[in-house]
Formats: C-alpha cells, structure tokens, sequence
C-alpha cells in the first residue's frame, strides 16, 4: 500500500536560517541513491580521450589519427603512409559543480598550496578559508551530466597499397566516466531544500564508467569517381576491459528525505555492477578482467576541384560498436522495490576502507533494503557497451590551405554503457603539409559553447578545445587538452605510392610523400 511517511515520523524541528552543511570534501554531500554511484565510481577511479580532438582528426595529413572519427578519413588523403608514436588527451566538465575563482593557470601558480572550501553561504559557521579556491553548485533547472575522458594511443600506423587499399594497426588505452541528464532534484541545494517526509520523484538516468584498451586492424579502399573519390573504411578492436561500473535508475525512484542522513522509498527499479580490482586485500589487482570485440565503419565522398588536395568532403561513420562482457571480479546487481516502504541509513554506508568496500556499501545496501547482503546480487559477470555514436563531417576548401569543417557526432545509448557526449563543431582551419592552426568552435551537449584552439608544427600538434579553461578565473569547470607526437613523413619508395588512374579532363595527380 502507498502510504505517506508522515505516519510512519513525526515531524522534524525546523532547522535553524544558516544551520551548517558538511565542509566540502570533509565528508559526502547530502545522500540520495546518486550518491552511492558517486562512492562507486571514486573508489574506481583512484586506482587507474580528450572530448574530439579536432586539431588532431580533422586535418587533410591527420593520417591515423584521423580514423577514430571515421575509419574511411584515410582515403583521398595525399599521404603513402603515416605513423603516430604517441598520442594522449583528458577531458572532464561538469554542470552541477564548478570552482568560482579557479582556472588551470591559477591552480598552477597555487600548486603547492592548493585548497578547496565552499562558499559562506554554505556554511555561516566556517568561513571560507583564505585564498582557498570555493567550489559552489549549479541551481539552474538543467540535467546534469558528468564527464571525464581520458586516452593515449600508441604506436599506429597505416600504409598505402596498390589499386587503392590502406591497411593499418592501431593501439589505444582509453578511460571513460560519464554520467548525463541527471535530474535536477539531485542538485545540491535543490536536494538540500527539500523537506523531510516530502516524497519526490527522480526521473531515470544511467551512468558508468569503464577503462579498456583496445588493438584495431584497419583496411580500407578508394575507388575514382568523376568528381574525386569514394572510400570505405573498416577498423575492427579486439578489446580488453581493466575497471568497470555503472549504475542505472530504470525508472521513477520514488524517494524522501528523514532527519539525520536516513531517506525512505516507496518505489525504486535500480541496475548497478562493478569490478573489484581495486578492492582486493592485496592490493589492487592490475589486469584484464574482461574482453569483447567492437568495429568502426564509415564511407567517405571527397571532390576535386580548383584547390589541393580537395575542394569538399563529406563522410558518415558508425563508431564504437560493440561490448565488452566482464566475468573476472565482477558483480552485477539488481533491486527492485514495488509500493512498500523501505528506510535507508545512508551513514553507515559512507565510512570504510578500501577492502571494505563490497561489503559495506554494496552488501550494507541491499541488507537494508532487502533484509540480506548478498540479496541484491544478479550474477557475477556483466557487459558493459562502449560509447556507440553516429559522426557526420563535412569540409568544403576556401584556399588551397584553407578549409571551414563541420562535425555532428550524436550518442547512440545502450545500457549499461560509457555514453560520450553530443558535440557539434565548426572549425576553420589553416593547414600546411607541415603545420596548421585550427580554431574549432563546438557546443557539447548542445548546450556548452567552447572555443579552442590546436596547433600543428612538423611531428607535434597540441590543441584544446576549451580554451577559456587555461585562462579563466570565474566559474572553471572542465579542462581539455591533447597532443600528438609522430614521424615526420618522408618519401617512401614508389611502389607504396598509391596507383591512381588517369581521369578524363583531369591530370594526373603528384604525390610528395
């Protein structure tokens, strides 16, 4: 029966205008069911790609670093071959939290002093401490989302055969944590205001995080047209998966607040896993503790034209298909509550140490909502499925170097994944064989207006796609940044050139590496 919890407590005191909050990092913010994902995915992430990296795949000589935003990019390119030595990127933004005076030069100049506070509104009772950078939280009424990303590619390489066909190795180590349209009721002060023995409702969202590497074999083929060329490029992983976890609400969660750190729900549909590498007694586990298989396709139509190379391109890729099915150290959980009341103590959930971790916060939560520990648990293995997107490019050429290209890459969801974000991009760009400026202007998530920048100088680019992050000492919060380190190219014998035709009306293209 759906009973409201004010018969079952009787009403709390009223707290005192500017009662204290917990001090930041001092303790855990108010706890919802959001929260123990949050434990989860931290306990994770202490035991260890840059957003789109323009700069790096979107060049006419980007090479094989082109082929992560479409396996094809590598056709109509005037290169014989390419290697990339090193690559590595991180991302991270977030809009329910952001530090009001702090930006990554002033973190850096305070480095050996860093200090985080909350501001005086937070806490009337412990003013913020002195130069001390203050965290404060977004009241806005938007989802939320959480992303950090992080990558480096390693030696790859791809080479050109004759009659048109590429082939190619790639090596990459990637991590991802991402967390999007987080309902607004979990914002800190909207949560915060909510009064005790009040039900309301949180819409579902899905988060995970999962840290993998992956070796790719590339092929792909060109064939002339009367206008340029058509190409079809194919890049499949073998995968091997290091951490995971994840946590989906499947449905409304029906839930309040109670004096002291206790909540209670009527109703709740929750799907959650993880690895316990890093929680073993030894010391964390580093291995494989998963595998699977995934595939990039994409096609790609280039013109020709008054410039060189090209004078337009458009391209169309399905990225990161595929899964990767966890089966060592893993668990997989489910709870479901159906009008019944159930009460949660979340303190005793939030205080252990590393070893203790699947017993007090995994078993600890399903004892009190299921009456056992081990109640909760589905199985031993779950599938996690990589950050599945649909890309879409277009360039047209202003000049022989100048070249304006447009980028869509829309997430296509499944559960439970690593989900990237949505990211739209204009980017106009400047490029010789051996150097080039992009200045690449994108919205992520379609609602983050970001400004960047990369540069390209003989084997190095270096590029950021949120540029104010480096420089701003208002309201930070994300950071990104990439480079790549490669072999510079030089000519290589003829029979690796590519062998193009003869088109009518057209003369013979020359290759200079």
């Amino acid at each position: 029966m759906n009973t409201t919890h004010a018969k079952f407590f009787p009403p709390a005191p009223p707290s005192p205008k500017g009662a204290a909050h917990p001090r930041l990092f001092q303790r855990p913010l108010s706890l919802t069911f959001l929260l123990l994902l949050v434990h989860l995915l931290s306990a994770c992430l202490t035991n260890l790609r840059a957003q789109e990296q323009l700069g790096l795949r979107t060049g006419s000589f980007s090479g094989v670093n082109a082929l992560s935003l479409n396996p094809a990019a590598a056709t109509g390119m005037p290169l014989a071959w390419d290697v990339n030595l090193i690559e590595a990127g991180i991302f991270g933004q977030t809009n329910y939290a952001f530090v009001n005076n702090g930006g990554l030069l002033p973190f850096w100049r305070a480095r050996k002093n860093l200090i985080f506070d909350v501001p005086e509104t937070v806490s009337s009772t412990e003013p913020p401490i002195p130069g001390a950078f203050i965290v404060d939280f977004r009241t806005n009424r938007q989802h939320k989302h959480l992303a950090i990303i992080s990558n480096i590619t390693g030696p790859s390489f791809f080479v050109s055969l004759p009659d048109g066909n590429k082939i190619g190795l790639i090596s990459r180590a990637r991590l991802m944590l991402m967390g999007y349209k987080v309902p607004s009721v979990l914002d800190y002060y909207t949560y915060e205001a909510k009064p005790n023995f009040e039900n309301f409702e949180v819409a579902p969202f899905h988060t995970g995080l999962m840290s993998w590497s992956e070796l790719g074999l590339h092929f792909s083929h060109e064939w002339e047209t009367w206008y340029g060329t058509f190409g079809f490029g194919i890049t499949g992983k073998y995968l091997q998966g290091y951490e995971a976890a994840f946590f989906d609400n499947n449905k409304p969660t029906t839930i309040a607040k109670l004096p002291g750190d206790s909540l209670t729900s009527i109703s709740a549909d929750l799907s959650y896993g993880l690895t316990l590498g890093a929680f073993e007694e030894n010391g964390y586990r580093f291995g494989p503790t998963g595998h699977g298989l995934g595939l990039d396709l994409g096609m790609q139509i280039t013109g020709e034209g008054s410039y060189e190379p090209l004078s337009w391109r458009v391209g169309i890729a399905l990225l990161d298909l595929g899964r990767i099915h966890f089966d060592q150290l893993a668990q997989q959980h489910r709870v479901q509550i159906d009008n019944k009341t159930i009460i949660l103590d979340t303190e005793p959930l939030t205080h252990f140490q590393r070893t203790e971790f699947t017993d007090t916060l995994i078993g600890g939560f399903s004892e009190q909502v299921l009456g056992d520990p081990r109640a909760s648990l589905a199985d031993n293995a779950f599938q996690m499925w990589l950050p599945t997107a649909l890309s879409l490019q277009g360039e047209v050429a202003l000049t022989d170097d100048f070249f304006l290209h447009g980028l869509l890459i829309q997430r296509l969801a499944y559960r439970p994944s690593v989900s990237r974000g949505n990211f739209l991009a204009l980017t106009a760009r400047y490029e010789k064989k051996y150097w080039g400026l992009w200045l690449p202007l994108s919205l992520y998530n379609y609602t983050e207006l970001q400004l960047g920048l990369a540069l390209k100088a003989g084997p190095l680019t270096i590029g950021t796609e949120r540029l104010a992050s480096f420089f701003s000492n208002k309201q930070w919060d994300g950071l990104d940044f990439y480079f790549a380190l490669k072999v510079p190219p030089f000519s290589l014998q003829k029979t690796l050139k590519p062998q193009r035709r003869h088109r009518r009306g057209k003369s013979p293209r020359c290759y200079e590496f």
